[in-house]
């Protein structure tokens, strides 16, 4: 494996991309998919759904991918195989993040020269997020 994918997600989430827009674009990258939905289906999903401090954007953009490749198509289909995946992710994240919701993963020990919020979101993504997605971008690399 190589860590092209990591890197491409960290170019999406440096341009600009939230969270949750960055792994969709980078799991799909990897399935080959291409729509005009994405980014813009993962958009109110970054910062933990709408930048409420819920679940993470990378979490559900991991599963938005994973739906995409092992999803289906009609109510009569079943559910299992992208469930059954979307549980695998589920423990290789709790394994690595310890909790799902960014107002969790982000009580991070800011250093007390930061008072700022601007200064804590830009240390937050420098400390969590951006080495998050790469580790994301590398499982679904590896598991899509």
């Amino acid at each position: 494996m190589s860590n092209d994918y990591e890197k491409k997600a960290l170019i999406y989430f440096g341009d600009g991309f939230n969270c949750c827009e960055s792994t969709l674009l980078v799991g799909c990258d990897i399935l080959g998919v291409k729509d005009t939905l994405i980014p813009r289906i993962a958009t109110c999903f970054g910062g933990g759904i709408n930048g409420k401090g819920g679940v993470c954007g990378l979490y559900t953009g991991a599963m938005m991918a994973i739906g995409i490749k092992y999803g289906r198509d009609s109510s009569n289909e079943s559910r299992e195989p992208a469930q059954n995946k979307g549980k695998v992710f589920h423990d290789f994240w709790i394994t690595n993040m310890k909790c799902v919701d960014c107002r969790d993963l982000l009580d991070l020990d800011y250093p007390k020269t930061l008072t700022d919020p601007k200064d804590k979101k830009a240390y937050s993504t420098s400390h969590f997020c951006m080495p998050a997605c790469a580790k994301v971008a590398k499982w679904l690399e590896e598991n899509l």
